[in-house]
């Protein structure tokens, strides 16, 4: 009989080793789902602050367009020219915005790498069309072009697929 209390004693022992285990693995599960859920609002963060910075070659083109009808008009104060109203058309540079899904892509203006989107680049004076290519490792490529327009700008939007 004391075999048989002996090996009920051993499998209680066991049954609680086993029983606190599954409670660590609970936690463990629980903390990590926790975790994950952290990680996913940290993500949908970025990915709302990307969206967010492709603005930022606009508010800078407005604080500098800004800065300089505020200068113009601080100078042609405190001048003594006579009061009149003068209206300059000044031509901006063209640029090109280029972005794409996912961001990271090497660019290429007129077969020339400029850098990774999403980039605001300086285009020559001229207006036209321009070739544009993007690239990114495991993803398909993308060729075309842009025209830029009256206000000298020029958008381009890709979207690279991933390769299969």
């Amino acid at each position: 009989m004391n075999d048989s209390q002996d090996e009920v004693k051993a499998l209680h022992l066991e049954l609680e080793r086993l029983t606190q285990r599954q409670t660590e693995i609970q936690r463990a599960i629980e903390a990590r789902s926790q975790e994950n859920a952290r990680l996913e609002r940290v993500l949908e963060d970025l990915r709302g602050g990307l969206r967010r910075r492709r603005l930022w070659p606009y508010l800078l083109l407005a604080v500098v367009v800004a800065a300089a009808i505020g200068g113009g008009l601080w100078w042609y104060r405190g001048s003594d020219a006579p009061m009149q109203l003068r209206v300059v058309r000044q031509r901006l540079d063209p640029h090109l915005l280029v972005t794409s899904v996912p961001d990271g892509a090497e660019v290429f203006v007129a077969g020339r790498p400029v850098g990774r989107s999403p980039l605001l680049h300086r285009l020559p004076p001229e207006r036209g069309s321009v070739r544009v290519e993007l690239r990114l490792a495991g993803h398909r490529p993308f060729s075309g072009s842009a025209r830029t327009s009256e206000s000298g700008g020029a958008h381009v939007h890709a979207i690279l697929p991933p390769l299969p």
